[in-house]
């Protein structure tokens, strides 16, 4: 079995760019290298940031979270053990895999999205729910590790709040089990 330090790990948050990032960026301080996408300061491609972030990492393994919580990120790289999946802080009886409360995975599992876009198309929608095309394409695997809420985790414009929220998710979802088998895509939850 490989495992994996911090220092082996990119870090990658993606944020709106209207909290303070500091205490994020802080807590992942142990990782090799930290990225922050900000979309405020960049191209805004909301929670896709993120993999077009891994562009611009130097390691291989990619750690992503986001930028309202402190995950104990640090643990959930102990839990790593060199396999070819996702390995997620999701708590086991949550329906959803997504990656925002933490996961790591080798950065070459980006390759999928260009089979989503090709056939559903890219743009806003694909954009926010990009960690939902994303993991239900690959082996997942998840650990619960908890996390710490900040302030602004619960404020009216963080995107789970949104109305459409979750019928943008089913649909990303059911388009991806529409593509049928492709390499890698075998599931572990």
């Amino acid at each position: 079995m490989v495992r994996a330090k911090p220092s082996d790990v990119t870090a990658i948050v993606v944020t709106r760019g209207d909290i303070d990032i500091n205490p994020v960026v802080r807590s992942l301080c142990d990782f090799d290298e930290v990225i922050v996408w900000d979309n405020s300061q960049r191209e805004d491609l909301s929670c896709y940031g993120r993999f077009a972030a891994i562009a611009e990492a130097r390691n291989e393994l990619i750690y992503v979270q986001d930028d309202d919580i402190l995950v104990p990120a640090n643990y959930l790289v102990k839990c790593w053990e060199g396999k070819r999946e996702i390995l997620a802080n999701k708590k086991p009886e949550e329906e959803w895999r997504f990656l925002g409360i933490g996961a790591i995975f080798p950065r070459d599992f980006t390759s999928v999205f260009q089979n989503y876009t090709d056939r559903f198309g890219g743009g806003a929608d694909f954009h926010r729910v990009s960690d939902v095309v994303f993991a239900y394409q690959h082996p997942y695997r998840s650990v619960w590790i908890g996390y710490g809420e900040l302030e602004w985790s619960r404020a009216a414009n963080r995107m789970y709040h949104q109305p459409d929220h979750y019928d943008v998710r089913i649909t990303a979802r059911d388009r991806v089990m529409a593509l049928g088998p492709q390499a890698g895509t075998a599931s572990s939850d």
